[in-house]
């Protein structure tokens, strides 16, 4: 939702960033779960794969240099410090 509102990488809604590279080799399928429980994840990520993504790249470094363009980085630079760690 803070890059939505920043303005950052937002038109498709897709979501992109994490603290982290991270790709989820295993599937929608959670390991630990009752079978209801996994039963229930896979239905809402095939509702909604759009937002439940199978990786997600490290989030951006604010260019510091350009901010003064491009504030709309500065929402970089508060994921990374201001927001408890995922």
């Amino acid at each position: 939702m803070i890059t939505y509102g920043w303005g950052l990488d937002n038109e498709d809604h897709l979501h992109r960033y994490g603290n982290y590279d991270v790709e989820d080799k295993d599937g929608p399928e959670p390991i630990y779960g009752t079978p209801a429980y996994k039963k229930y994840v896979k239905e809402i990520v095939a509702q909604h794969p759009e937002q439940i993504p199978s990786e997600l790249k490290k989030m951006p470094q604010a260019d510091m240099s350009t901010l003064d363009d491009f504030p709309e980085q500065a929402a970089y630079s508060f994921l990374r410090n201001c927001k408890p760690a995922t």
